[in-house]
């Protein structure tokens, strides 16, 4: 049997719907924020339902991962849901980015989520322990580093 598990994290960022719109729905500027991204192969670029990408990540310490990735579902400026291979011992890998727009649409709530399943159970928990700290700043970083990239091409647009 195997157990599922979310990390989930939430920030508010100070940037519009559509610009977080126009950095995550584009799967080869992952790297560009995704703090464990080191590189995207194989992308489609502008994601649509049914594109697969690969992935350099980096996953805990020293180890690297190279998963494909699937795009499941997404709702323009509302969501969007991957699917992944090639996270072992992870099973079951589902990230899901949701998204609103804060007061006059100037500004966005973003959560960022990972689902699994992990086996044999009777580690599951343990790992998921530490999965969730490292990976729960890593999200919160990968959203920090979202905004500052929006923030910086706003800025050199203006210029």
């Amino acid at each position: 049997m195997t157990e599922r598990f979310v990390i989930s994290v939430h920030r508010n960022l100070v940037v519009s719907p559509e610009e977080v719109w126009g950095v995550t729905s584009n799967s080869s500027r992952f790297g560009e924020w995704v703090s464990n991204v080191l590189e995207v192969n194989a992308h489609p670029g502008e994601a649509k339902p049914g594109d697969v990408f690969t992935e350099r990540v980096r996953s805990i310490g020293p180890l690297v991962s190279r998963p494909t990735w699937t795009v499941r579902t997404f709702e323009p400026m509302s969501s969007r849901i991957d699917s992944a291979e090639g996270l072992a011992p992870l099973r079951d890998v589902i990230n899901v980015f949701r998204f609103a727009p804060i007061g006059d649409g100037s500004a966005t709530s973003m959560t960022y989520e990972f689902h699994y399943d992990l086996r044999p159970r009777p580690f599951g928990w343990l790992v998921h322990r530490v999965l969730s700290k490292v990976m729960t700043a890593e999200f919160d970083n990968s959203m920090r580093a979202l905004e500052a990239l929006i923030l910086s091409e706003r800025s050199n647009a203006a210029h």
